[in-house]
């Protein structure tokens, strides 16, 4: 070691090696300085690598210069341990040329990372050169020592351990000690002579890293400590990696397995490979009861061909497939509906062609069921009468018409008949409404024990019945059917302690003689009837001397249209009431026909004449005038009651009717926000494009919307997001089923939820009974009307019953 001193400063300068052969010697010059004389900024010296003469200070050559940032050093004496504080130290240059500067760069900016080192060795001059490498790489913690036997076992503490082997001793448990280190992540790097790296036992040499000849070239020596510190780096990346990819794995692993949606896993043969915890919750099975299983064993057996089909094309075709499936349970007896959608699982490797590269199906299945039997729900509503549970007009004309379509082809004759209770209205005026469901519930569940599978019975009317009776071979079996009916269906009905009579007429007609469409078969059935209620027959046969002006309808089309030529059209109101608080909010108006003898007409018995007929045209206009005027009257006396009115199918699907009513409630100088207009679901699905763009035009220029009879008819309840809609009506039907026996409803509060979520007013009709009144109540504020508050009424009592009820509904 050659040095050289000045009064101030110590310089030394140690070489590494000077190895024969090569044309190239390295040396790393330090300073060593008092603690108390380190300056502010690195201290740098020139120097030229050629030969110690050479290194002097202030020297200058044309050789390549290296530039060496100052160490200060902090010895303690008669200890093994040194402490450096490293300011910072640069890299340094061969014979050959100058240092790759990208690898000086990545050394700079590496850091050392939180990376400790140990320099295991006696030898100070050693150590000082060894420290010098490290703070070039970017060490920053490093410590000197000469561990002896108890202190071996802190190897592990160091993620960069460089030993002296010049240390080992037999006393000293050294491969021990460095196969612990080893264990924790310890990088290893070993330094001694020929004689010593020889003579290391093999299954230590196997447990560093590198083990590096004193005799090594600088350049070398400072490449080996940077590959140890690269591949500390990089350990420690994959470890964050490891750690992230854990993590990833069991956030999807919990996604999986706690998923709402039923997963599954597929082989290439429809063998289970893995279920969800929902799935096998929702089956009742344990996995292993299903791992290895074919999907078919939980398929419903009559949608096995269609699971079949669905799986084969997911296997086959690109992209999600979805079908509807019913799965059988391991306990439960009632089939599991689902929608499944399947996507095939694909090996992929970059760049590479694979073969068979099918490996299953990845499956998401949801339960359906709440959706199937809303939609049943639904489905049973559109097609089938509330009250009796027997088909409605809808689901007749469509299996009138299966019918017709199947005695065409068969050559097979058919009747109809039209069975009508006699006396209905006046049974219903003199005992109420409820009495009267009673009695139209009685007689349908008698007609149904008189007819056979085959047969179709519907309501299709108040007091109305259709049977169908297929294989009829002529009229003489349709009489004697007929005449049997009618004969069984003349009763009493018991009341309290009170006996009715009552009583059926029935219309009979045939196919293909009477008529060979739906609408003039049921016509001339309905002839039939007239005739027979007409000479107080049991039944009677079309044909075609009967006379017609005797048929309901055109006995009621005459009517109309008398009321309308005589302004025999009066408009009754019914208040609106919301409770719980019981204030008068608003009033329907309902039109009537007032006969010539002064009784009125209510509109049960002509509007759907007048639908048919087209006359509700002329109707609808006279009503809205006749209520624009009675609150421009009202709002002269500083009332202010809103009004809603009935709009039928026939009136929305003209083109002009919202500039109509507009125009109407301008002329009259009301405020447009005082009309409500009512329409029915059926509605909705009849000339829709008008439908709508009435609606809209009416309701962007503040007139009010509700949908009448809700619940009652069309199926799909999408119109409710896509319509300017205000409130929700519910049919009456629904409020009629609460009673002193049955208190409570399961969907009226199903549809009062529907209206609250909408944020629309809810409006029950038909409140009838203080029960019905207290039940509704119970389930919040909305808007009711009926006979429990008041009947129609009209113009005048209207305002006789504001001015009564105006300070405590009003108030």
């Amino acid at each position: 070691m050659n040095s050289s001193t000045s009064p101030r400063r110590t310089w030394a300068m140690g070489r590494i090696s000077t190895c024969p052969g090569r044309r190239s010697a390295r040396y790393l010059a330090a300073v060593v300085l008092p603690e108390a004389a380190l300056p502010a900024n690195p201290m740098i010296m020139n120097s030229y690598p050629t030969s110690s003469q050479n290194f002097e200070r202030g020297h200058h050559s044309t050789s390549p210069r290296q530039v060496f940032s100052a160490i200060p050093l902090r010895q303690f004496h008669g200890e093994r341990a040194w402490s450096f504080p490293i300011i910072a130290v640069d890299f340094y240059l061969s014979r050959e040329g100058q240092m790759n500067s990208k690898t000086s760069q990545d050394i700079r900016n590496r850091g050392d990372g939180g990376i400790a080192a140990l320099i295991a060795t006696g030898d100070t001059e050693l150590a000082k050169t060894l420290a010098g490498f490290l703070a070039a790489a970017g060490i920053r913690r490093v410590r000197v020592s000469a561990p002896d036997a108890e202190e071996t076992t802190a190897f592990g503490d160091y993620q960069l351990v460089l030993f002296d082997l010049s240390l080992f001793h037999p006393e000293t448990p050294l491969i021990a000690a460095l196969l612990n280190a080893r264990m924790h992540d310890t990088h290893l790097l070993l330094i001694g002579t020929t004689e010593q790296l020889n003579s290391i036992d093999p299954t230590l040499k196997d447990s560093v890293e590198t083990c590096l000849n004193r005799e090594t070239s600088a350049a070398e020596f400072t490449h080996e400590i940077n590959n140890a510190l690269d591949k500390i780096a990089l350990e420690r990346e994959v470890i964050q990696l490891r750690k992230r990819l854990d993590e990833s794995e069991a956030l999807h692993r919990f996604i999986v397995r706690n998923s709402p949606d039923l997963l599954y896993v597929l082989d290439p043969q429809g063998h289970f490979t893995f279920l969800n915890k929902n799935a096998l919750k929702a089956l009742g099975y344990r996995s292993r009861e299903l791992i290895g299983k074919h999907y078919t064993e939980v398929v419903h057996p009559r949608d096995v061909g269609r699971a079949r089909l669905f799986f084969d094309k997911a296997i086959a075709l690109p992209g999600p497939r979805k079908l509807e499936l019913r799965l059988l349970g391991k306990n439960s007896k009632a089939p599991l509906h689902i929608e499944t959608s399947a996507l095939r699982i694909r090996r992929k490797r970059s760049g590479q062609n694979v073969k068979n590269d099918f490996l299953g199906v990845f499956g998401v299945a949801r339960d359906i069921r709440q959706r199937k039997k809303a939609e049943e729900i639904l489905h049973y509503q559109y097609n089938f009468d509330f009250l009796t549970g027997l088909p409605n007009r809808t689901l007749l004309k469509d299996r009138l018409k299966a019918l017709i379509n199947q005695s065409q082809l068969c050559r097979e004759n058919f009747a109809v008949l039209y069975i009508n209770v006699d006396r209905f209205r006046l049974f219903n005026e003199a005992y109420g409404q409820t009495l009267g469901d009673q009695l139209l519930q009685n007689i349908s569940a008698s007609l149904r024990t008189y007819t056979r599978e085959s047969d179709t019975l519907a309501r299709i009317g108040s007091d109305e019945f259709i049977l169908l009776l297929p294989d009829i071979v002529d009229e003489k079996n349709a009489i004697f059917v007929a005449d049997k009916i009618a004969r069984r269906m003349s009763y009493d009905f018991a009341h309290e302690d009170r006996k009715i009579d009552a009583s059926i007429s029935v219309g009979i007609a045939l196919y293909p003689d009477h008529g060979k469409t739906e609408e003039t078969l049921i016509n001339a059935a309905d002839i039939a009837v007239c005739h027979a209620r007409s000479h107080g027959r049991r039944y009677a046969l079309y044909n075609s001397s009967l006379d017609n002006r005797r048929s309901t309808k055109l006995t009621v089309e005459a009517l109309i249209k008398e009321a309308l030529n005589e302004d025999r059209l009066v408009v009754h109101y019914q208040p609106q009431i919301v409770i719980p608080e019981n204030r008068f909010c608003s009033a329907e108006a309902l039109v009537r026909i007032q006969a010539p003898d002064g009784k009125l007409i209510l509109p049960g018995e002509f509007i759907d004449i007048a639908e048919e007929t087209g006359l509700v045209n002329e109707i609808g206009a006279v009503v809205v005038e006749k209520a624009c005027r009675d609150i421009k009257n009202w709002n002269r006396q500083g009332i202010h009651i809103p009004v809603a009115f009935n709009v039928s199918a026939v009136q929305l699907a003209q083109e002009h009717f919202a500039d109509t009513l507009l125009g109407r409630i301008r002329a009259h100088r009301i405020y447009p926000q005082e009309i409500e207009i009512e329409l029915t679901e059926n509605v909705l699905i009849q000339n829709m494009s008008w439908v709508v763009a009435n609606l809209l035009k009416l309701a962007n220029n503040g007139v009010r919307i509700a949908i009448d009879d809700f619940g009652s008819g069309y199926s799909s309840l999408n119109y409710l997001h896509h319509l300017p809609l205000h409130s929700l009506k519910l049919d009456k039907s629904f409020i009629a089923k609460i009673n002193e026996e049955n208190r409570e409803d399961s969907i009226i509060p199903a549809m009062f939820a529907i209206a609250r979520g909408l944020k629309l007013d809810f409006i029950v009709e038909g409140v009838a009974s203080e029960i019905q009144h207290d039940y509704l109540c119970s389930l919040g504020s909305c808007i009711v009307q009926g006979f429990h508050y008041s009947r129609p009424v009209s113009n005048e009592v209207l305002l006789e019953y504001f001015e009564t009820h105006q300070g405590r509904m009003n108030g």
